[in-house]
């Protein structure tokens, strides 16, 4: 698949082609230019959709587009301010033009370099952003001591969401066989480099900066926003009632009962969608439309860790194990064919691809279970 007036049309696959015409040099600035034009076109008409759909733009945007406290004066800030969406999608379009711009322009010249300021850059907007606004990171990040407990059913759930998500990789694979071939030239280059380096550029910055910006400031930052939603809905709601006398003292005091509960465990706000989207979000980012099922699945997999065992520290922890894993079957092939065929097969039969959805699929919702009991004896 090469980038032309057609495939330029196509979101996510568009950009993951503009960066493979630049590095190998033949990048064409008419098909670049369409491709930023026609990702801009998308990103608005996602916004009206959901706009429409809730007759508001409230839906992204809390109170309206006065919610982008970002452009208020620092000093005029209070501390503690959480982001709003509003902001989270202005910080994300600034990293994506950043990426786009300054990241592949260092990838023309050294991969590894690329790779290595892209990841820096990607760690400098959530710190960036949560600094500016005065926000408490601790909540937000959920930089909290991980509970050892939730630990096997975060396994599990990790082993059910990889091997499910490269179980549906593989069908996109034999679907666009010459995207994969272009994903393993690409990073042939990379693959080169010594095992140490492979370590920093490809499992330790990810671990940290992609998990700090998806799961702590994207998943954060929405977990939050809907969780003050649901609070809001309910106390109108609430106040609707004609409460009196002791019923009205009993829902005063199960409210502020609630409000500690948050405070101290501020994790329990969070809701599915909060984990679809920064989910989705992570896969789009990784640009590649047959790894677009894998890095989805993670994703989930990644939030909902969080979301359990109420520490980001956590995922950090399993997206370190995941890239190493990838880092070293890399650097050494021989080896890994050796003692772990199965991640390194060029080719694998439909009983195996099967299998290994059915396998994911066992992991994984025994994962999921452990976690929602360990959440539901915390909470």
């Amino acid at each position: 698949m090469t980038l032309d007036a057609h495939t330029a049309l196509i979101p996510i696959a568009n950009v993951s082609l503009m960066i493979k015409d630049l590095i190998s040099g033949q990048f064409d600035w008419t098909l670049a230019a369409l491709t930023i034009v026609v990702n801009f076109g998308y990103s608005v008409l996602i916004v009206w959709v959901l706009s429409r759909m809730y007759d508001s733009e409230a839906v992204l945007f809390s109170d309206g587009f006065t919610s982008f406290r970002i452009f208020q004066k620092r000093s005029d800030i209070k501390p503690g301010t959480m982001p709003a969406p509003g902001d989270v999608v202005i910080a994300f379009l600034v990293l994506l033009l950043l990426t786009l711009y300054v990241g592949s322009a260092v990838t023309v010249r050294s991969i590894a370099a690329g790779m290595a300021v892209t990841q820096l850059l990607i760690l400098a907007v959530p710190l960036f952003l949560t600094w500016y606004m005065k926000s408490d990171r601790k909540i937000l990040f959920l930089l909290n001591k991980p509970r050892f407990s939730v630990v096997p059913g975060a396994i599990l759930l990790y082993v059910g969401a990889y091997l499910t998500g490269i179980a549906l990789s593989l069908i996109l694979y034999a679907l666009f066989p010459g995207s994969a071939q272009n994903l393993k030239t690409a990073y042939t280059e990379l693959f080169a480099q010594p095992l140490w380096i492979l370590m920093i550029i490809m499992a330790l910055m990810p671990a940290i900066g992609e998990e700090l910006l998806f799961r702590g400031l994207i998943f954060g930052t929405v977990r939050e926003w809907l969780g003050d939603r649901a609070r809001k809905s309910s106390r109108e709601s609430e106040n609707r009632e004609c409460l009196s006398g002791s019923d009205l003292q009993q829902f005063t005091a199960g409210t502020q009962d609630t409000l500690e509960i948050r405070k101290e465990r501020p994790h329990m706000t969070v809701t599915w969608p909060a984990v679809a989207v920064s989910a989705l979000i992570f896969a789009a980012f990784h640009m590649s439309l047959v790894k677009l099922p894998a890095t989805f699945m993670l994703g989930v997999a990644f939030a909902y860790v969080i979301d359990a065992g109420g520490s980001i520290y956590l995922s950090m922890a399993l997206h370190f194990m995941n890239n190493a894993v990838s880092a070293v079957v890399s650097a050494y092939p021989a080896q890994a064919e050796k003692w772990v065929p199965f991640l390194v097969k060029e080719s694998y039969s439909v009983s195996e691809i099967l299998l290994m959805a059915g396998v994911g699929i066992l992991c994984g919702t025994a994962g999921f279970y452990l976690l929602r009991k360990a959440r539901e004896r915390y909470l």
